[in-house]
């Protein structure tokens, strides 16, 4: 089926859920040019510095049939981060199936458009749920980066890796002044069994899901948030634990202030491979996460940034190896437009990161970033 014909489809689709249901349409794009420093010579690696020039485009759908049930979706390019990719990158135009790379420069080059999110949601004031693929907030909320990605746990690895969307079930009942939340994502679902016609087995492998805990309650102004993951997994893969504690809602003046604590271990040897476990080592590990931030309004200007601080302590037979990670977010969102229809926001950010082992550089990378966003 060609594009034309999948974008009629969806207009004929879009036009008809807007005849049944009440259907929103939002969304946002941005331009951000990067200075991208990367120094990787402590590892025996490279030194590399490079300019260029990300851009992405996300449209929100949803259509609201009444008493708390909706169906929402996002589209968007399925690159890393949501971004299409630099300037000059995505899929040469093509002539009845034939990609014309013998003709086209790489300007013209175009970015494809997939489902980021797609889930049923059912939602009153003191229950709900939500199946399908749905978003997280990871950038806001760490807790997910130490879980799913402990060998790479700074910088936004799941909402870089990930999209910020998850695949399972996500379910949350509040009671009085405190809220309870329960999730049963689904990890990878390559598993499953095979067996040839001569009875031999060519294939036995679970599924692997992570179940997630939570509780959320406001003690007068600041907002306390418990979470437990724990993966479920086979035996030939490790198995993560993952705790967090985060307080947010302090004043400081005007200054908003959050903090949040986590811990993440494994502790299974002699295991298999890396298929099916997002960046979690092979070896037992215990490891350490804290996040500090503070943000404060300047009437329609917004400043912010946070400090992570995170160590990972990998356990061998012989010995234990220490990685310590440092991380900064630090930006200043100016206004430059706000009306009833949206609003236009530039941003300077600057993103310093360190990564030692037992005290040696392995990276030290920064990069100076300035966003142009408009949303709608």
């Amino acid at each position: 089926m060609g594009k034309v014909s999948v974008w009629l489809i969806l207009l004929l689709l879009f036009g008809w859920v807007s005849a049944l249901a009440q259907l929103t349409v939002t969304g946002d794009a941005r331009m951000r040019p990067r200075w991208d420093l990367n120094d990787q010579t402590g590892a025996n690696k490279n030194l590399s510095q490079d300019l260029y020039v990300m851009y992405r485009a996300r449209l929100r759908l949803k259509a609201d049939i009444g008493e708390g049930w909706s169906f929402q979706s996002m589209l968007g390019h399925n690159g890393v981060g949501e971004y299409a990719g630099k300037f000059a990158k995505g899929d040469l135009p093509d002539i009845l199936g034939v990609e014309q790379s013998n003709l086209s420069n790489d300007g013209a080059r175009r970015a494809t458009v997939d489902f980021m999110e797609l889930f049923i949601n059912y939602e009153r004031k003191d229950q709900g749920f939500k199946v399908g693929l749905f978003p997280i907030s990871s950038v806001g909320n760490p807790v997910y980066d130490l879980h799913y990605y402990p060998i790479r746990m700074i910088d936004i690895p799941y909402f870089i890796f990930n999209n910020d969307a998850i695949y399972g079930l996500s379910t949350f009942k509040k009671i009085g002044e405190t809220q309870f939340d329960l999730a049963l994502y689904i990890d990878d679902d390559r598993g499953g069994y095979l067996e040839s016609a001569t009875g031999v087995e060519l294939k036995d492998q679970d599924d692997q899901y992570s179940l997630e805990f939570g509780v959320q309650r406001t003690l007068g102004l600041v907002k306390l948030r418990f979470q437990s993951l724990f993966t479920i997994a086979s035996d030939t893969l490790p198995k993560a634990n993952t705790f967090s504690l985060r307080a947010n809602g302090w004043k400081l003046g005007e200054t908003d202030i959050w903090a949040q604590a986590m811990y993440s271990f494994q502790n299974r040897d002699k295991l298999g491979g890396n298929e099916g476990h997002f960046g979690v080592p092979t070896n037992p590990y215990d490891a350490y996460y804290l996040r500090l931030g503070a943000s404060k309004k300047f009437g329609r200007d917004r400043f912010r940034v946070w400090f992570d601080l995170a160590n990972r302590i990998d356990h061998f037979e012989t010995e234990d190896i220490t990685h310590q990670y440092a991380y900064m977010w630090l930006e200043y969102s100016i206004s430059l437009a706000e009306t009833d229809k949206g609003r236009v926001l530039l941003t300077p950010r600057i993103r310093p990161i360190l990564h030692r082992e037992e005290g040696n550089t392995l990276q030290s990378r920064q990069k100076f970033e300035l966003d142009l966003d408009i949303f709608f």
